[in-house]
This record gives C-alpha cells, structure tokens and sequence, in this order.
C-alpha cells in the first residue's frame, strides 16, 4: 500500500470509516484479526504511526504527540476522508485524544483500547527516563524483550507464545531514536479530563483487568467523565486486548461503532 504525508497505511473494506492505530513499539500487523472480522462491514485503514513501521520518524530534534496528531490529520486530509471511527491501542489512543480535541469534526467515535486519558504521574515519567537510558546504552531488542511479555496476561503468555513471538519481532524493528523520542513525548502529554467531560462524540473504554501498564484503579474515574460512554472491563486480559482477546475485541468495536452510526 503507498504511503501518505509520510504515514505508511493499508486499507480494506467499504463502508464506515475505521481509523485503527496502534501502540508504542508496535505498527499496523497488531490489527490483522480485527481487520479480518470487521472489513465486510467497514472500510478499515490501519497506519503506521511516525517513527514506527514503515513511517518515518517526524523530523523534528523533539516533538509532541499533538505534533503526531497533526500529521496524522494531514494524511486523514490527503486521503479525502471525511468523519471516522477512531481506534486507538496504548499510544494510539492518546493520539485519538489529541487528535479528538484539536480537530473534533473528523471524530464520530473515539474507542480506547488499553489506554488513559490521564497524564504520567511522576513515577511512570522516571520510569520512561530509565527504559530511555537503557535503550541508549543497551539497544533496542534487549528493552523489547523484557518489554512485550509484560503486556500479556502473565498466565496467557503460554497460550500465546507464537503470537508474543510476533510482537517480539514486530518491536525490535523500532528505531532507538524513535522509541526514546516518542517515550519522550509520551511523558509530557496532558491530561484530558477536562476534554473528556465534554467529548461531543461517543467512547468505548476497553479495559485489561490484568493490565500492568496501565493498572484498572487508574480507571476508576476516568470511564465516567465521557457524556457518551461504553465501558467493558476484560477479565484475564492485560494490555493487548485485541491480541489476547481477538473475537470478543472485534465484536465490542463493530458493536460501538454501529452506536457511533446510529447517533449521526
């Protein structure tokens, strides 16, 4: 598939427009069973997020995820789309937050997948300086490698080992400068509390009550702020629902995005 604005994407499907992006470290692949499920109802385009994939880093010495954001809107532009579906995993759906607040009119429904609309607190910032350091010093694969497991479910890691294999090898293909840049500008997102208690469209909190890296009492407040809001808390599912859990996943997005149609 050709490359817009810098962003690398695949498209599948005809219908309503699923925007699905993925987490840090990760690129499109992440979403191959939900494309697969979904694009006889959907027309699904999955990106590369910049700096990760086969999209090229923004060319900036430092940059924010609104930075992200904006490139992002200029590729949704090039691409003459109109109003989509935004999914977003981890990374991608803090980029589905600033993208939702700056350019509301492209948004009808914004689905948070393993992801917070609050900002890192002290500890998470110090933590991402230390994986910084590491990844400096030591490199990407030995960071990814004792990074991917914890994502999982740690008694579905098992089950699960050829596809954690995958994701394995997905991430080691990060770029240090990129993995450190973006882990920066991670660290300094806001919050959006105030934005989500005023959100005009619909959200979908999809949450791994086995999630380590963004543990379930973070979201104790959070999934009521929205005016519109769905929340499903998945049992025995860590930060890769739409991995660990790839049918029931599929099936709470197509399910949310059919409430997103139903209200234009």
């Amino acid at each position: 598939m050709p490359t817009l604005e810098n962003i690398y994407y695949e498209e599948q499907g005809s219908g309503p427009v699923l925007f699905l992006v993925h987490g840090f470290c990760l690129d499109h692949q992440i979403w191959d069973k939900q494309v697969k499920a979904l694009q006889e109802q959907y027309r699904i385009i999955c990106i590369d997020v910049p700096g990760f994939g086969k999209s090229p880093l923004l060319d900036k010495p430092s940059f924010a995820l609104e930075d992200i954001a904006e490139q992002i809107i200029r590729f949704h532009h090039a691409l003459g789309l109109e109003e989509v579906i935004y999914v977003g995993h981890s990374l991608g759906g803090y980029l589905g937050l600033a993208l939702a607040q700056s350019f509301p009119q492209i948004v009808k429904g914004l689905a948070l997948i393993n992801s917070s609309a609050l900002a890192d607190d002290e500890e998470k910032r110090a933590s991402r300086e230390r994986v910084n350091a590491f990844v400096a010093k030591s490199g990407v694969e030995p960071f990814i490698r004792q990074f991917v497991p914890e994502l999982f479910y740690q008694k579905g890691r098992p089950r699960l080992s050829q596809v954690l294999e995958e994701v394995v090898y997905i991430a080691s293909q990060t770029n240090s400068l990129s993995l450190i840049r973006t882990n920066q500008a991670m660290a300094r997102r806001p919050s959006y509390e105030k934005f989500l208690k005023n959100i005009p469209v619909p959200v979908l909190f999809l949450i791994g009550r086995d999630d380590h890296l963004i543990p379930f009492a973070l979201y104790q407040a959070q999934v009521h702020w929205p005016p519109k809001v769905s929340v499903h808390i998945l049992n025995q599912t860590g930060h890769m629902a739409m991995l660990e859990r790839p049918q029931v996943s599929s099936l709470l997005i197509d399910t949310f995005a059919r409430s997103c149609e139903i209200q234009e």
